[in-house]
């Protein structure tokens, strides 16, 4: 949920619970005062009534002395009673709510029950109608203030929106300081001196790190390349005994393994830094390419290779990446196939699937990606390819699963 949603709800929850307790009071109090103000008019018709009588000696027939209804009543009284009741309404024909009055009269020693009584019902439909102009007000105050909100949180935040708009676009390949506006919120103005700031480090510690890793890769290239001529030099010699032919075999195959590792460990930084530029390509003939390039590993391990590839498989991508990723899934089918074996391929508008024949993995799944893990700890391999795949898919934002079943393994791209 965005903060600015969030504080919206807030706000407009906040608002509603006020809102409503405050109707509720202000309705309980409305019907209070109606109340009284019915009960001071039946008090205020009670007094003309009792003047009436007394001077005249019955009840008035005249309904403009007072407000309410006149009539006897049996009940036994022996003074004032007020309550509520249903009454008959002759214009509205039906039984409706009414506030009653009653009292005796006593004129000599006649004394005379009488009841007053006036319809409360008209009180409540003025509280009822007040009850309804304030949900009217609330839910227009609820849209009013959505709109309000709306419009100024989107103003008070437009600068937060743009700096985090101008760190999305950042890059510190081209050697450029980050660009914010200056704000008049202090808040944001604080928030952007920091981050010029911290990107500012992270640049020239990125350039640092840039320049030491291409050095480092360079100045160890160097001696290992020296290293592996020397040793193809020293094995041309046939004169060497045995056992010093032996050393400098495992010396140059040392060289070479390191100078593979140099090579692969500086691609991996490359790859953190995202150096490539990209391209729109095609996965699929790139996939069809590879398996070309190695048909004759496939064909002397008498593997079995199927591909269903109809729809192109286009992502914006670098080229030289994408030959290695693919390269590497493809070799890595090949690589722990068995004899006789199968490799199966699946290619669709979302990703591919990739599925060879092979023995069980001896590391646990989870740890097939990391760098220097290998299913077989005695093999001449790095441990870098499937690495260099998660750090390829990483970058890209590629999915990468993994799966064993039936003694088939089945990588799975979903991009």
């Amino acid at each position: 949920m965005k903060l600015l949603t969030k504080t919206a709800l807030i706000y407009i929850t906040v608002t509603l619970l006020l809102f409503f307790g405050g109707g509720v009071v202000f309705y309980f109090q409305m019907k209070s005062i109606v109340e009284e103000d019915v009960v001071e008019n039946l008090l205020a018709d009670k007094q003309k009534v009792q003047e009436y009588y007394l001077i005249h000696g019955s009840l008035p027939k005249n309904q403009l002395l007072f407000r309410g209804q006149i009539d006897t009543t049996n009940l036994k009284l022996s003074g004032d009673l007020i309550h509520d009741t249903l009454l008959f309404s002759k214009s509205e024909q039906e039984f409706l709510e009414y506030k009653v009055i009653a009292f005796p009269l006593t004129k000599g020693s006649t004394t005379t029950n009488v009841m007053l009584s006036i319809p409360s019902f008209e009180s409540d439909d003025i509280v009822e109608g007040i009850g309804v102009s304030l949900l009217i007000i609330a839910v227009l105050l609820i849209i009013i203030l959505l709109i309000v909100n709306g419009i100024f949180s989107y103003r008070m935040w437009k600068p937060f929106f743009h700096t985090i708009g101008e760190i999305k676009q950042y890059d510190m390949n081209e050697h450029q300081s980050l660009n914010l506006k200056k704000v008049k919120i202090k808040e944001f103005a604080i928030l952007n001196e920091v981050i010029k700031e911290m990107t500012e480090k992270i640049r020239k510690n990125y350039l640092q790190l840039h320049a030491f890793t291409e050095n480092a890769s360079h100045e160890m290239q160097t001696p290992l390349s020296s290293l592996l001529i020397d040793a193809e030099l020293m094995m041309q010699k046939t004169n060497l005994p045995d056992d010093l032919m032996v050393r400098v075999q495992n010396m140059y195959n040392t060289a070479l393994r390191l100078s593979k590792i140099n090579e692969t460990l500086l691609l991996l930084a490359k790859i953190e830094n995202d150096q490539f530029p990209k391209s729109n390509i095609d996965l699929r003939e790139i996939i069809r390419e590879k398996l070309n390039n190695q048909q004759e590993i496939t064909q002397y391990k008498k593997i079995e290779v199927s591909i269903d590839a109809q729809d192109p498989l286009f992502i914006m991508m670098n080229q030289n990446l994408a030959e290695i990723f693919i390269g590497n899934l493809v070799s890595n089918a090949i690589r722990h196939n068995i004899e006789n074996g199968q490799i199966q391929i699946h290619v669709d508008h979302k990703g591919f699937e990739i599925t060879n024949t092979g023995k069980p993995l001896m590391v646990m799944t989870d740890e097939l990606f990391e760098r220097f893990k290998k299913n077989d700890q005695s093999s001449k391999s790095l441990g870098l390819g499937l690495a260099i795949v998660k750090q390829i898919a990483d970058l890209y934002k590629i999915k990468v699963r993994y799966s064993y079943f039936e003694q088939k393994h089945t990588v799975t791209i979903i991009l």
